[in-house]
């Protein structure tokens, strides 16, 4: 009687606690002292992690249900983290401008500048105030001026 062993890969969604989400998967026989399964019910899911991110406390951990919604659930965790829009902002400068008021009056930017930001994403036209709010003031951000129009220059 010939016993076929499976290979298994396991693959990881691990979100911290700074909430960055790491993926990836990794095959049964990556791992050291792990005997590969002779039954898929033995599954070596605690070694996995403990290899992978040996910083977790599995005692913190509890074995899930395996049921539909757990999948569902599982699945959305893993979309959750997959979409890296960010909303940045860039001020044009011209020689000679001193101040945000000046800048922010820029009605046309220079060609490389607007090569510039057509390399790192969409522009679109800003026409509200930056919020004060206490969390925006402990986040680093980047202000963008784009070329303003009437309109945008006699709203502030």
């Amino acid at each position: 009687m010939t016993t076929t062993l499976m290979q298994y890969q396991y693959r990881l969604v691990i979100r911290t606690s700074e909430l960055q989400t790491l993926r990836g998967a990794v095959l049964e026989d990556a791992i050291p002292n792990i005997k590969p399964s002779t039954n898929p019910k033995s599954m070596h899911s605690k070694e996995v992690l403990e290899y992978v991110a040996p910083e977790v406390q599995q005692s913190c951990l509890r074995l899930g249900v395996h049921n539909q919604q757990t999948t569902d659930l599982i699945l959305k965790l893993d979309e959750q983290g997959l979409t890296n829009h960010y909303k940045v902002g860039i001020m044009y400068c011209k020689a000679g401008q001193n101040t945000e008021e000046e800048m922010y009056n820029n009605e046309e930017a220079g060609p490389a500048f607007t090569e510039f930001l057509e390399t790192i994403g969409k522009k679109f036209d800003y026409t509200v105030s930056i919020s004060t709010e206490l969390d925006w003031i402990t986040k680093p951000i980047l202000l963008v001026c784009i070329p303003s129009t009437h309109n945008t220059r006699t709203a502030r």
